[in-house]
């Protein structure tokens, strides 16, 4: 009787020491967490880089350009002509990182509904 709980305790101790292996120091960041939060960092940091290329003198100084990435998807945005190159050089380090740990963590990309875009328009010097 006394090897059977023996072997009991030996089990518990190697579930125990499975659990706290799994959520020790060097476990990462929540799942859940990555999977919201790389999406709406690399979400803001093009928007930044969007917002920063809005300026134009005519319409044609204009373009509207997907505005998405391997872990996101926003839609599209209007921006400067020099903008598009800019976003598309803002997009490598997110790939490299928030999106990369989003992959890594086996989340899911939430597409959003998107409306066409408007023709571009330059109004008040800002590309809409």
């Amino acid at each position: 009787m006394k090897s059977g709980y023996m072997q009991t305790g030996v089990s518990a101790l190697g579930v125990v020491a499975v659990v706290v292996a799994a959520c020790g120091p060097e476990a990462k960041v929540g799942t859940a967490e990555v999977c919201t939060s790389a999406p709406s960092q690399a979400i803001a940091n093009l928007n930044a880089v969007a917002e920063a290329n809005e300026a134009c003198s005519t319409d044609a100084d204009c373009t509207t350009i997907a505005l998405g990435g391997s872990c996101f998807d926003a839609c599209t945005r209007t921006v400067n002509q020099a903008g598009k190159g800019a976003l598309d050089r803002a997009t490598v380090p997110i790939e490299a990182g928030p999106c990369k740990e989003f992959s890594a963590a086996h989340c899911e990309k939430v597409v959003p509904p998107c409306a066409p875009p408007s023709p571009p328009v330059c109004k008040e010097g800002r590309c809409q």
